[in-house]
């Protein structure tokens, strides 16, 4: 397979959106793979050799681009082709020569209706302050659910919201609000860097990646100060998140910033991507934590690991757990009885179950 120019990596842009992927991945010496609806799928059977993921690399990154990957072995940017789509590109060494993934964007920010979004999102959503965190794991969906609220707020709420992404994902409408969306290492030094000066900017909504401790410092002091905070955390459970957060600064801080964590907090989102009964795609199930006292206690203390049992025992404050959040999938027709059972917590229950 050769890649002789961009032309032809439209083509590979094209085909995989008419398959419905949601990544391209390219290897030296492997063939080319997508992922469509989770699973990997070989597009060709041929083998790409390093020469073509140099030449791509060297067509998809501009100047600064490539001497940042020179420099730091990886780099990660955006990448578009007219009337098609957009793509977060990620180039990075391996086996001495270069490796390409790439994550196709959506134009459109999907509307919560269609991802099915959990109404507590957006009831925190409409407090003046406070954290919402968004936990999932890589591949999950936490961007574009970020990016569906955010798109709400923006159009209904009048509201002045700063993002911290890195590479800047979907592109919001400002409707009666004003976004500044601003690119780490472009718009600003860090995320951390960003969110400090939010608080300087009159803003109302502030978004990031809680993937660093200056970051998720600052995004605890804004919502302490008076915004509302949104932060993507990387976690596979809700307690995770916290966790997750706190693992980022020294053991003799970690107290203290549960301490804040516990002050602040509106509510957890834990979300999986699940394939659709019917094969069309992917549906999204969300664990709801709600900010209660009770969940705010157990913060306080270094209880995570009695979180699930708060979830059951107060479920009628909105709480859900990622079981019965499947559940209710199945139950609604929108996913297979083996799919409820493969991706549940515990799967003899569920198989019970359904």
């Amino acid at each position: 397979m050769e890649y002789p120019d961009l032309t032809i990596l439209s083509n590979i842009l094209k085909m995989a959106v008419e398959k419905g992927a949601s990544d391209i991945h390219f290897a030296a010496g492997n063939r080319l793979m997508l992922r469509v609806n989770g699973a990997l799928v070989a597009a060709s059977d041929e083998r790409i050799e390093s020469g073509e993921i140099e030449e791509l690399v060297a067509a998809v990154l501009g100047e600064a681009q490539r001497a940042e990957l020179k420099k730091t072995g990886q780099v990660l940017e955006t990448y578009g082709v007219a009337d098609l789509c957009r793509a977060r590109v990620c180039v990075f060494g391996q086996k001495s020569t270069y490796a390409m993934t790439m994550r196709l964007l959506t134009e459109s920010i999907p509307e919560a209706k269609d991802l099915l979004l959990p109404e507590q999102m957006f009831s925190w959503a409409g407090q003046k302050s406070g954290l919402i965190l968004i936990a999932g794991t890589t591949g999950s969906g936490r961007s574009t659910t970020l990016a569906s609220v955010l798109s709400c707020l923006a159009a209904t709420k009048g509201k002045v919201i700063v993002t911290a992404e890195k590479p800047l994902e979907y592109i919001y409408p400002n409707g009666s609000s004003v976004v500044y969306q601003r690119e780490i290492g472009k718009d600003g030094l860090s995320g951390g860097d960003i969110v400090r000066l939010a608080m300087k900017q009159n803003a109302d909504v502030v978004a990031a990646e809680g993937e660093d401790a200056d970051t998720v410092a600052q995004g605890l002091l804004a919502a302490q100060t008076g915004q509302l905070v949104f932060l993507i955390v990387a976690a596979g459970s809700a307690a995770g998140a916290v966790e997750e957060l706190t693992a980022y600064f020294p053991t003799e801080q970690q107290a203290r910033i549960r301490k804040k964590i516990a002050g602040v907090l509106l509510g957890i989102t834990l979300q999986k991507l699940l394939p659709k009964a019917d094969g069309a795609g992917r549906v999204a199930a969300f664990a709801i934590v709600q900010g209660t006292p009770a969940v705010q206690n157990l913060i306080r203390e270094d209880k995570m690991e009695q979180l699930t049992a708060a979830m059951h025992t107060d479920g009628s404050a909105g709480m859900c757990t990622m079981d019965d959040a499947i559940y209710e999938l199945y139950m609604k027709s929108r996913i297979s009885p083996q799919t409820a059972i493969d991706y549940a917590d515990d799967a003899g229950a569920m198989r019970a179950k359904v």
